[in-house]
């Protein structure tokens, strides 16, 4: 076994002091960082709690908005499927019924005197006594 020096000791002993000092200001530094990150913590959660609260605020007032613009909700908008018709509809049912003739109240002439494209009076003109009526 080896002894050490007197110089050697010394040495030894200024280490451990300066350990001893060292660990002493880590230990506060790592105490008040941990007390920081606790802290900033507990603010985040506050803030997100903020934050959610606005959204859900603003998402009410968004709806109400689009209700008081569009009328009620569309409810096939956002994605839903229309209820399934029980039974197919035909071309008919597409068009709209021809008035009686007690619901005609009058009936108008508008004659044409130009042409549609290049603004000219035509002449030579006919007109055909019954209404043309297309099949389609």
């Amino acid at each position: 076994m080896r002894k050490l020096t007197d110089e050697r000791v010394k040495q030894k002993l200024a280490e451990g002091r300066n350990y001893k000092r060292l660990y002493c200001e880590l230990k506060d530094k790592y105490d008040d960082l941990k007390l920081e990150n606790k802290q900033l913590k507990q603010e985040l959660r506050d803030q997100r709690a903020y934050f959610e609260a606005i959204i859900e605020t603003q998402a009410a007032q968004i709806s109400e908005l689009q209700t008081m613009v569009y009328g009620r909700k569309n409810r096939f908008r956002s994605g839903g499927k229309r209820p399934p018709s029980n039974k197919p509809r035909d071309n008919a049912s597409f068009r709209r019924p021809k008035p009686k003739e007690n619901e005609i109240t009058n009936e108008e002439h508008h004659p044409i005197n130009a042409c549609n494209h290049c603004g000219g009076l035509l002449t030579d003109k006919e007109e055909c006594p019954t209404p043309l009526i297309l099949n389609t």
